[in-house]
């Protein structure tokens, strides 16, 4: 399971401080559908349970784990289409587990960013729209779901960051769960960073 840290109580002036016990305005960043009901599930239901507003934004649609997707297809060896299938069998499968926790759909977003190519991104300095990515598994080099938040997105840092920081402006959240900064998956320590 994916290690979560708090990593900032966002409160302004005029708020109150929120506590661990109950945020106002819970934000929830996870790498995969999954991290954020095995870190963080406990507590995203005592929220939703206290009133408090939650809402979950996933970089990945988890459509990159090749026994996964060999799986649901029952194939061997997974096309870039059984990728994407995955991706959208995920995204399924996350907001369903987000509802038993008490979390609309509304507030469940994906970003569509590429499952096992974040760090990459990152460290090889894929920086800008112009030398974006290419996923390894779906063969994209740009968001190919249109139920994500920002469809046709490039695979590039400066995406991901204008994604985080439109989100983070409307919602202002008075605490923010990422991965911890040494967790050793590399999409968990790329979602961090």
């Amino acid at each position: 399971a994916t290690v979560i840290l708090l990593v900032a109580l966002l409160a302004g002036p005029a708020r109150a401080s929120p506590s661990l016990i109950s945020p106002a305005r819970l934000l929830v960043i996870a790498p995969h559908p999954d991290d954020e009901t095995l870190a963080a599930g406990g507590l995203i239901y005592s929220a939703s349970k206290q009133g408090a507003k939650v809402k979950v934004v996933f970089i990945t649609m988890g459509d990159g784990y090749h026994l996964a997707a060999s799986a649901l297809r029952d194939i061997a060896c997974p096309s870039p289409d059984d990728f994407l299938a995955l991706g959208n069998h995920r995204r399924k499968e996350g907001i369903a587990a987000l509802a038993a926790l008490g979390v609309s759909d509304r507030d469940v977003v994906f970003l569509g960013y590429p499952d096992r190519g974040l760090a990459n991104i990152i460290d090889n300095w894929h920086w800008s729209p112009d030398e974006p990515y290419t996923s390894a598994h779906t063969g994209r080099s740009s968001n190919p779901y249109p139920s994500t938040f920002t469809p046709g997105a490039q695979y590039c840092v400066s995406q991901i960051v204008s994604d985080l920081v439109g989100i983070l402006n409307d919602y202002m959240p008075d605490m923010v769960i990422l991965p911890h900064p040494n967790d050793t998956h590399d999409d968990h320590h790329a979602t961090y960073a």
